[in-house]
């Protein structure tokens, strides 16, 4: 009678990455010297499973780093062998921004961000060695990924080699001196493009304006792509998003049917730094809308298996982290005439890495202000250190850590005062401009140690209900929508302290409550 004598585990001694998996074999040799793989007949088992599984059919995955006895035992015999389990290793590198552009002169911080075979990533900005193909266009520091950009207009190529890594896909770095305005016209239904003059003076392009939707599609807030390639719209009464491509000189043409739907009342977009991803805010049923931007053609879809994702009570803005990582939402919480009492809040998100999808933090929001704070607005500081809230109900900025995981706490002076209903909040560097409905003017602050804001002058006027400040990709210039009017306001920001500088105002179709500027 033949009779298993042994069984041999192979391949011999294995060794796997972490988050990798290996598949085994196991051969049963015979009485009779015969050999047979028996891997589908024996009982698999790792010693320790904190270190390395197997499944019944001898598939090992890796756990952690360490090593594992693996058996393979069948009628009485048993073979062994040790499975090792050794570091994560770096599989792919992405540089981000992907596609900036910037001013002549300028500068723009890349980041490397590598993903191991365990699917963790790590910034490995520090050690890359980055290169500029054009350094006429643009130079890098070879160990920082900090690009500065020549006084000559152009692209160049922005790459980087790690030792032992990937192959790392090299970005466009474009340098343009000309920058771009658009505002939406709540009143008519339009947006207004411009181009940034010398000194800081908006000149609308031919045409003027172009269509949002229609005359009562209420167009809210707009939206302009990081790469400077696609503007969008959130229409507050046609419950959708306008989106456009920037043409030769600036000018918006719609994409494909000119539109996407979002939720009820759509009052504020956002798009993600790594220009992928756009989000809504849709006040009018407590959601927010979230897409996917086609690179090519920057038309908006849903995320894939994704639905809108809840907020507290009618969702004002949004705002993506300069990071990336995390989302936070201005909960208004009371609305129409009378405005009952209602807390008002800030919903909490981390962004998923994988897809861009929102997850609630825990809590999933946070308090800010009195019962009636109604907060409108809300924007983060470019280190993702620290969050700022215009409080329309209480004539106040409420500041905000972001902690690890992206929940906020109040920093130690967590309340500074504003001028009469802060409609929104803007952050440019380590200045803070609040735009103050209620007595038609910007309150300016510099942000000092911890996030503390601290008031850097007397507010400055603007136009009848000034509902947004924006400041330009040069941090030279600023501009207001005023939104009781048909202007824009402009101004200059003086170098240094932060402070603006009345320059006059610009034309724009009716009630003007938002802008945005870019390349």
């Amino acid at each position: 009678m033949v009779t298993l004598t042994s069984i041999a585990i192979t391949p011999a001694s294995p060794s796997i990455v972490l988050g990798t998996t290996q598949q085994l074999t196991a051969t049963g040799t015979y009485s009779d010297n015969t050999k047979k793989d028996i891997s589908a007949q024996v009982t698999w088992a790792s010693a320790t499973m904190a270190v390395a599984t197997v499944s019944t059919a001898g598939l090992a995955t890796s756990v952690a780093v360490g090593t594992s006895a693996i058996t393979a035992s069948l009628s009485g015999v048993m073979g062994s062998d040790t499975l090792t389990v050794t570091a994560a290793t770096v599989v792919s590198i992405a540089i981000t921004p992907d596609k900036p552009t910037i001013a002549p002169g300028k500068t723009q911080q890349f980041t490397a961000t590598g993903t191991y075979t365990d699917k963790t990533t790590a910034n490995l900005t520090t050690g890359v060695t980055w290169s500029s193909s054009n350094k006429t266009i643009a130079t890098i520091g070879a160990g920082t990924g900090f690009a500065t950009a020549g006084m000559t207009t152009g692209t160049t190529m922005i790459g980087g080699t790690y030792p032992s890594g990937p192959t790392i896909t090299s970005v466009p770095l474009a340098v343009n001196a000309t920058v771009y305005a658009y505002a939406s016209n709540f009143g008519d239904g339009t947006v207004s493009q411009y181009t940034i003059g010398v000194g800081g003076v908006l000149t609308p392009l031919s045409p003027a304006t172009v269509n949002a939707m229609s005359t009562t599609s209420k167009p809210f807030a707009v939206s302009l792509e990081p790469t400077g390639q696609f503007v969008y719209v959130a229409n507050y009464g046609a419950n959708n998003a306008s989106q456009y491509s920037i043409g030769a000189g600036g000018k918006l043409t719609p994409i494909g049917g000119g539109t996407v739907t979002t939720g009820t009342h759509p009052n504020g977009v956002t798009i993600d730094p790594s220009n992928t991803h756009a989000y809504v805010a849709n006040y009018g049923d407590n959601t927010v809308s979230q897409y996917d931007i086609d690179p090519v053609t920057g038309g908006l879809t849903p995320i894939k298996n994704t639905v809108p994702v809840a907020t507290g009570t009618f969702p004002a803005t949004i705002v993506i982290s300069p990071d990336g990582k995390y989302a936070y939402v201005a909960n208004y919480a009371c609305a129409g005439p009378g405005c009952a009492a209602a807390q008002g809040s800030i919903s909490q998100y981390t962004v998923s890495s994988t897809n861009g999808s929102l997850t609630p933090i825990s809590p999933a929001t946070v308090n800010t202000g009195s019962a009636m704070s109604k907060p409108n607005s809300l924007a983060v500081d470019p280190t993702s250190s620290y969050l700022y809230v215009a409080n329309q109900g209480d004539n106040n900025v409420t500041e905000f850590v972001i902690g690890a995981g992206g929940a906020l706490t109040p920093v130690s002076t967590p309340v500074i005062a504003s001028g009469a209903a802060p409609f929104s909040v803007t952050v440019s560097g380590i200045f803070v401009y609040v735009a103050n409905s209620g007595d038609d003017t910007i309150s300016q602050y510099s942000i000092g140690g911890g996030g503390v804001l601290t008031s850097i002058g007397a507010a400055v006027a603007a136009g009848t209900g000034v509902s947004s400040v924006t400041v330009d990709p040069t941090g030279t210039f600023a501009f207001a929508t005023n939104r009781g009017t048909t202007t824009i306001s402009q101004y200059t920001i003086t170098a240094g302290t932060g402070a603006l500088i009345p320059n006059g105002t610009a034309t724009a179709g009716l009630n003007p409550t938002s802008i945005a500027t870019g390349y």
